[in-house]
């Protein structure tokens, strides 16, 4: 149920233990923080990578600050949380008034500590038991092993090693493995009978294994001889096709004598019976807040009904086998137990409905972690940031493709922290003289002695002072301005285009403009829409914006290799014009539209003129051509490179 991530490669940094020398080779991994060993001395490593795995359930024990026995939640004399309850103390600061029995920290600095449950009979994991049921068709019920012919493991050992960067070549591998051994009927090992496996139908998440129909119809057929005898219509009743269940008891010790060559070949986790669930891990109280609802109570979280209800289900199939209760009670009771942990685990589950009803949907752990308003897309990659700006978009084909107009009032109240060097104190002391009041101005000056000034504060006259005595190394947080480097985007981001950087350029009115052509990308339109700007707040993320994200560096789509920021709507009509035969332009004319072409400081070939007589006249399609390449010394790529 739980995972856990180890690092799987680790470099220790030449230098000193503390991370120094991050100019010697083999650092390209360092963290901005290396991670001390606890093994070793305390020395720092660099992480080079991080496998994710499933937890055992010894180590789901291990971790585990204490094993929660008691389905209550508080204790109903003093009100206290219950020992070895759902809200156990040592799981973590309930409130305000309780410290953590374990850190002894209190409501705000506790993170929270695991529990766990120890489950008296093991169940399947709701999200490996298609795997689990694909793996069963893939060994030998009876000894585990691979299903293949000892001339034919070699062949597929090397296919699976062959396939390990691609995921999609790993799956059609372990696919087509799976298929050659489901049409294996004998074992080559134990020459046990291999039959197909299947979902039962007596129950949520069973499994069925299909017995030899010749000598198990026969064995079957006979434990009901004295019944049919009495009555003939018990015959009527009887399967034609004998079946063995096969429960995560069964599954346990099958997949825990499996070779590690044969777990390589379907590319397990080296302790493969981690796929079946023996603890389950119980959430700190941290995640699931009990809310105090005056005098009728608390109102749980559903984590912490899902735990009550695991841990009493838990305890009575206990308390059936002790007092020697019926295998129908037993069977039962197992069901509703798997049940219970599918549900916590994921509530959403295909036929999770009808094998435990609810009357309201329930938050399970991964209804919390998918979705738009999930953890990942709703509070870490959707969360909240400062320095950034929402408004409107409309177009302005006047503008550069890499050109984006922030608006005045935006760009006065986002600020970039430009450290003072011999080139730009002059361009900083005018944006502190003019403070918070005009654009382009400053909110905040950082002393390199510690000091802090807010400009929104105080009078010009004290500013000018500032301003004289700033040195090399202060900081000052200015406005926004022409140049700036800004990243631009339009949610959906459905690709790696619906954000790119831009060059800011400040002017008046109230919306975002960018050049039309730049609208596939964004899949925008001037409908109403709105997009987003971000202020990178360092000189390298201005850099890696620029090589990264910046638009001149992704004309192309990765999707089909055709360009993705192209000539579009009047452009394309304006072209289709201006390349019509009957189209001439006087040499003003011509001359006037190559002003716009590149920089002023590039020179420009008018070539020879069509029509020299009365009047020399230029094609539109000369234009197009000078447009490519303004003269001889231009570099000009065709499509033979």
């Amino acid at each position: 149920m739980a995972a856990s991530a180890v690092p799987t490669e680790v470099e220790t940094p030449k230098g000193s233990s503390s991370g120094g020398g991050n100019n010697d080779e083999g650092l390209e991994y360092l963290l901005k923080e290396p991670i001390p060993s606890a093994e070793n001395g305390g020395e720092s490593y660099a992480i080079k990578g991080v496998d994710f795995g499933i937890m055992s359930g010894e180590e789901i024990s291990k971790y585990g600050e204490v094993e929660v026995l008691n389905q209550g939640y508080f204790d109903p004399m003093t009100h206290k949380q219950l020992a070895l309850g759902c809200h156990d103390p040592r799981l973590g600061a309930m409130n305000r008034m309780s410290d953590c029995q374990t850190c002894g920290k209190n409501f705000r600095e506790c993170p929270g500590h695991f529990g766990s449950i120890k489950l008296v009979l093991p169940v399947f994991h709701v999200g490996y038991f298609r795997h689990v049921q694909l793996l069963l068709s893939a060994i030998c019920k009876r000894c585990g092993r691979v299903l293949l012919a000892p001339e034919k493991r070699s062949v597929w050992l090397n296919r699976t090693r062959k396939a390990t960067k691609d995921v999609q070549q790993q799956k059609g591998v372990f696919r087509k493995l799976v298929d050659t051994c489901k049409k294996v009927r004998q074992c080559p090992y134990c020459d046990a009978y291999n039959g197909a496996v299947k979902k039962g139908t007596r129950g949520y998440m069973t499994l069925v294994h299909e017995l030899p129909k010749d000598q198990a119809k026969v064995e079957y057929q006979q434990q009901y001889t004295d019944a049919v005898a009495n009555n003939p219509e018990i015959g009527n009743h009887l399967s034609k096709v004998a079946y063995e269940d096969l429960t995560p008891l069964h599954l346990l010790p099958l997949l825990a004598k499996m070779p590690p060559s044969d777990q390589e070949m379907l590319k397990l986790p080296p302790q493969p019976e981690r796929l079946v669930v023996t603890h389950v891990p119980v959430s700190p109280v941290c995640i699931r807040p009990s809310v105090q609802i005056g005098d009728a109570g608390t109102q749980e979280d559903d984590l912490s009904v899902q735990t009550s209800d695991i841990v009493a289900t838990n305890n009575n199939i206990k308390a059936t086998l002790s007092r020697g209760g019926t295998l129908k009670q037993v069977a039962e009771q197992w069901q509703w137990l798997s049940a219970q942990v599918a549900l916590m685990m994921n509530s959403e589950a295909t036929g999770l409905a009808a094998a435990a009803p609810t009357t309201k949907p329930i938050r399970s752990i991964c209804s919390r972690l998918k979705g738009k308003e999930g953890r990942f897309r709703g509070n870490l990659s959707g969360k909240r940031v400062n320095f950034s700006g929402r408004t409107v978009i409309s177009p302005d084909p006047n503008l550069e493709v890499t050109e984006v107009i922030i608006p005045q009032y935006s760009a006065m109240k986002l600020t970039f922290p430009e450290v003072v060097c011999r080139t730009n104190i002059d361009m900083l002391r005018d944006r502190v003289i003019r403070g918070t009041e005009g654009h382009p101005g400053a909110h905040i000056i950082r002393l390199k002695s510690g000091g802090v000034k807010n400009l929104a504060f105080i009078k010009k006259q004290i500013r000018e002072e500032l301003a004289a005595d700033l040195q090399y190394g202060d900081v000052v947080e200015r406005h926004l301005q022409d140049g700036d480097v800004v990243l631009f985007n339009r949610q959906p981001s459905l690709h790696k285009m619906s954000i790119m950087a831009h060059r800011a350029k400040v002017m008046p009115w109230r919306t975002f403009r960018f050049n039309e052509c730049v609208c596939s990308p964004y899949n925008a339109d001037f409908d109403g829409d709105e997009m987003n700007i971000h202020l990178p707040q360092t000189q390298e993320a201005r850099a890696e914006a620029l090589a990264l994200m910046g638009v001149q560096n992704n004309l192309i789509t990765s999707k089909n290799g055709e360009p993705i920021v192209a000539a579009t709507q009047d452009f394309l009509t304006s072209a289709w014009l201006l390349t019509q035969r009957d189209t001439f332009l006087t040499k003003d004319k011509i001359a006037n539209i190559a002003m716009y072409f590149g920089k002023a400081a590039e020179s420009l070939e008018l070539p020879p003129p069509t029509v020299m007589k009365p009047v020399q006249l230029w094609t539109g399609k000369q234009l197009i051509s000078l447009m490519l390449r303004p003269s001889h010394k231009s570099t000009v790529i065709d499509g033979r490179g």
